[in-house]
């Protein structure tokens, strides 16, 4: 699968972001939430395109974000990569069908609920729902 780079070429310069700022020498980091959902299910499901894209869709719905683009990848001989870009940020899935295993990672600049509103809004049954981490800024 041929991917497309938005990178600048080596020999050009980037363009100075607009808006609001810092002033020059100082960093800062930018608010930012993230969520780390692990997930055992059954492996059928943790290896089929249209349920990683599924599960994409439903969590982007349940937190009110705006897809913007999606992307996934299928592993021979098993396992598949999801990757969303959003509005607010990305959500990405990545599967282990041979350990029923899967790992969803939220990160958002606007606020996530706290880690046992993420477990009773996330669209899966409980019973899939290994851990649910939340981290502040």
């Amino acid at each position: 699968m041929a991917h497309q780079s938005s990178a600048p070429d080596a020999g050009s310069a980037m363009e100075a972001p607009t808006g609001p700022s810092v002033p020059d020498g100082e960093w800062t980091r930018p608010e930012m939430y993230r969520a780390v959902i692990e997930l055992e299910a059954p492996s059928a499901a943790l290896d089929d395109l249209a349920a990683v894209r599924q599960l994409v869709d439903d969590v982007v719905e349940r937190f009110g974000f705006t897809l913007l683009q999606y992307e996934a990848v299928d592993f021979a001989p098993i396992g598949v990569t999801g990757f969303g870009v959003i509005g607010e940020s990305h959500i990405s899935v990545h599967t282990w069908p041979e350990h029923r295993y899967a790992h969803v990672e939220l990160l958002t600049c606007t606020d996530l609920p706290d880690a046992e509103t993420l477990r009773e809004r996330f669209p899966l049954p409980d019973e899939y729902l290994v851990e649910v981490r939340r981290s502040e800024p």
